[in-house]
């Protein structure tokens, strides 16, 4: 049939198919695809034999694939471009996944961990949090319930060429200044007790300093 203008139904549902692929569009609930209980505005289900994709969005254009945002004119929504780049937070996503303008947090409700890799290992795993402001960048941090867990431990487990190394720290290049490097009495490793005063710091001339934070 033809419809020029608007079509109205007093009924409540409007049911398509039978069994468990109907599709509903729900005056209470929604529309429901593949379910006759949609749970929210619209809601997709496969089949109980779970043989069949849930949701496909095909994009052979130049267009976005997806795009979410919290207010009108969105500079800094959700987005997949059609590389298959997920954007958080911007609209050119330059990676697989890339997060812009805030803090990228890993964590889990449990206080004993928050990443943990199961390795038959059933001693608690510290937090990685990603910071900003003057606590840094990132920071990992040990399980406060395990007084027998180590702080940070990186396991290095190099080729089997001997010059690899087991663990490598490379500080030579400044960010926001183009990539400069460091140079001179520049710190690469600094090892503190949190407030101003340094333990250990190496320098960008190879420099070692204990206790002092221009060592000679």
């Amino acid at each position: 049939g033809l419809f020029s203008g608007d079509l109205a139904l007093n009924g409540n549902d409007i049911n398509l198919g039978t069994g468990t692929a109907t599709s509903t569009l729900s005056g209470g609930f929604g529309i429901g695809v593949g379910t006759t209980t949609p749970g929210a505005a619209f809601a997709v289900a496969t089949s109980t034999a779970g043989v069949n994709t849930a949701f496909l969005v095909s994009n052979a254009g130049s267009g976005y694939t997806a795009w979410f945002e919290d207010a009108a004119n969105d500079a800094t929504p959700v987005v997949i471009d059609t590389a298959g780049n997920v954007g958080i937070g911007t609209t050119g996503p330059g990676e697989k996944l890339d997060v812009r303008n805030g803090n990228f947090v890993l964590t889990d409700d449990d206080v004993a961990h928050g990443i943990t890799q199961d390795l038959g290992n059933t001693a608690a795993f510290g937090r990685l949090v990603a910071l900003s402001g003057t606590d840094g960048g990132l920071r990992i941090q040990g399980a406060t319930d395990n007084a027998a867990a180590v702080g940070l431990r990186l396991d290095g487990h190099s080729p089997e060429s001997p010059t690899a190394p087991a663990v490598e720290i490379s500080g030579l290049k400044k960010s926001g200044t183009g990539g400069a490097a460091r140079a001179g009495t520049e710190p690469i490793l600094r090892v503190s007790t949190g407030g101003s005063g340094s333990l250990m710091e190496l320098l960008a001339n190879g420099n070692v300093g204990i206790g002092t934070t221009s060592p000679q």
